[in-house]
């Protein structure tokens, strides 16, 4: 079984009410794994979701359709686009 959170970080989620953020959520594969493990215990913010899978973040900035576009998103950190995501 994949560990997603140090005993430290479980403990503090299960403690308080939390803001995740992520630059994107795509498959929903890791963000379901968390809401698993923590319960909604969790707010969920990311700059690009992924509308087709099972996870809705209460704040986004841009959201995608993989089933109607499978370019990938590049981020200023992965690739040079002058700060700004772009689909390759």
């Amino acid at each position: 079984k994949q560990q997603y959170l140090s005993p430290d970080a479980r403990k503090m989620l299960l403690e308080k009410k939390c803001l995740l953020v992520e630059d994107i959520i795509d498959s929903g594969e890791c963000i379901s794994h968390l809401f698993r493990e923590i319960g909604t215990n969790l707010d969920l913010l990311c700059l690009v979701y992924n509308k087709r899978q099972p996870i809705t973040p209460q704040f986004h900035h841009w959201c995608i359709d993989r089933n109607l576009n499978k370019d990938w998103v590049v981020f200023w950190w992965d690739g040079s686009n002058n700060g700004k995501p772009k689909k390759t």
